[in-house]
């Protein structure tokens, strides 16, 4: 969702955020396979303390992806 889709749709993400969205992406499997044991918690404390200043970019990039598409849903009804 990082490129548009020309007439169809816009990027979701742009690539700043789509980089730092990849970083809980990678860490996803790893941390839901090993249970809690062998994670290094000096990794993941700077992500948890970086987690809301994420989901709000996200929130924020989806409202206008989502108004975005209104506008374009709009567009073809007329």
């Amino acid at each position: 969702m990082q490129e548009e889709v020309a007439g169809v749709r816009p990027s979701l993400l742009n690539e700043t955020l789509a980089e730092r969205w990849e970083t809980y992406l990678k860490f996803r499997p790893r941390f839901r396979h090993s249970y809690g044991h062998g994670l290094i918690w000096e990794k993941i404390v700077p992500l948890l303390e970086k987690a809301p200043a994420l989901l709000e970019a996200l929130e924020e990039a989806l409202e206008r992806f989502v108004s975005t598409l209104e506008g374009i849903k709009e567009g073809l009804n007329t």
